[in-house]
């Protein structure tokens, strides 16, 4: 709003000094309260003009992708930007003042979601988890992160109910088709990837202790993360058999096509191949180079209604190189035409190391008129001769 502001007096006159401009609109919209907004504002202007590589990556448009908008800030900028508002609130002298405070705060609260949630998504993956202990630290962890979200469906909900600026804007977005809030899979699946290495390093150590920490996340409710560590317990102790065939990619056909597998390639650059050394225990695997846009898919029969635990893992075949690794899930009919609604295919990706392994999973809940699903490991946007590298892929049956 400032700046949006200050453009248009500039457009009238292009001779007013622009900062002068903005302490007037601050002075004007907060009274006592104008240099703890004004701080504020600029707190989240400084923080997200810094370079952030990973954002640039993604090169999409932060109110369109939220997995861009999860870096749009740092969460140190967040908690200051926050306490600026709380600075504000307690300044201001009188109701219209705390009223248009109160709407940039609820604003900011909006986004601070993604901000959080991002960030401790991130983090999570990058924790060494190696012992019972530092699994345990990990849950610990998800724990707030469910509780974050849990929050953030409510004020979400709330928030598209207003009647004030915030909630004119969202129903705007909504109606102009760039309403978001089926990507939030996109954002925690760092986390994602960390709770599958947590549960199977706790399986490893206690079987028993496993089953115990998958029930705790059971009973706090439901949850993608509890739906998720209940499907890598039933992977792990094989209650449920893998619906893929050639899951670890051990068998070719005389096409270079793992058997049981299609490919996709969008321009027809892409490069499928057999990476016979190249799988987690040096046995074969997938992957995929010099792709704009391509996949292995495979299809599963499947029954509407039913829930599916999709998971692979996914590597960089150079060392000191990081790829792109995405796991996604689509639906046909059992006559192989395409579901028109595309908002129950969940999609996990993540930036995979060279001499790393990270597990990518995605519960998969059938839609009525499904009967196929569609299994597709993806690599797309790819520059220089790194390979994404897909061993293990599975798709399992969870429980009622």
């Amino acid at each position: 709003a400032p700046m949006m502001w200050m453009i248009a007096k500039l457009q009238w006159d292009t001779t007013r000094d622009a900062d002068a401009l903005l302490d007037e609109f601050y002075e004007r919209m907060f009274g006592d309260a104008a240099a703890s907004m004004k701080a504020c504002y600029e707190t989240l202007e400084e923080s997200y003009m810094e370079a952030r590589p990973e954002r640039l990556a993604l090169a999409r448009w932060g109110h369109r992708h939220l997995l861009t908008h999860s870096l749009a800030i740092s969460e140190d900028a967040l908690e200051q930007a926050e306490a600026y508002i709380e600075e504000a609130l307690a300044a201001a002298a009188d109701a219209d003042t705390r009223a248009r405070i109160e709407i940039v705060g609820a604003s900011l609260r909006y986004g601070s979601y993604i901000i959080r949630a991002g960030a401790w998504a991130r983090a999570m993956a990058e924790a060494n988890i190696e012992t019972a202990e530092e699994a345990q630290a990990v849950l610990d962890r998800l724990a707030r992160l469910i509780t974050l979200d849990r929050e953030r469906e409510t004020f979400w909900a709330e928030a598209l109910e207003r009647d004030d600026i915030l909630g004119e804007s969202l129903r705007g977005q909504r109606g102009h088709g760039y309403f978001v809030v089926d990507q939030i899979d996109q954002v925690l699946a760092p986390a994602s990837v960390s709770l599958g290495q947590t549960v199977s390093v706790l399986y490893e150590t206690s079987p028993d202790a496993a089953v115990e920490a998958v029930t705790r996340l059971a009973a706090e409710g439901p949850s993608t993360f509890g739906e998720q560590a209940l499907g890598w317990l039933v992977e792990l102790r094989g209650d449920a058999p893998n619906l893929l065939e050639n899951g670890d990619f051990e068998d070719w056909d005389a096409s270079g096509t793992p058997v049981g597998w299609s490919t996709w390639s969008r321009t027809g650059s892409a490069r499928f191949s057999r990476g016979a050394t190249k799988g987690r225990d040096g046995s074969a695997a997938a992957t995929i180079a010099n792709a704009d846009g391509a996949c292995y898919l495979q299809h599963v029969p499947v029954e509407p209604g039913e829930k599916y635990l999709c998971c692979v893992w996914a590597s960089c075949d150079t060392r000191g190189e990081t790829v792109s690794a995405s796991l996604g899930v689509r639906w046909q009919t059992r006559d192989g035409a395409w579901l028109p609604d595309r908002s129950y295919e969940p999609r996990t990706e993540l930036a995979v190391q060279g001499g790393r392994w990270e597990r990518l999973g995605v519960v998969a809940a059938g839609p009525e008129g499904a009967g196929r699903l569609v299994f597709m490991l993806n690599a797309a946007n790819q520059t220089g001769d790194a390979a994404v590298v897909y061993d293990a892929a599975a798709v399992v049956k969870l429980p009622e």
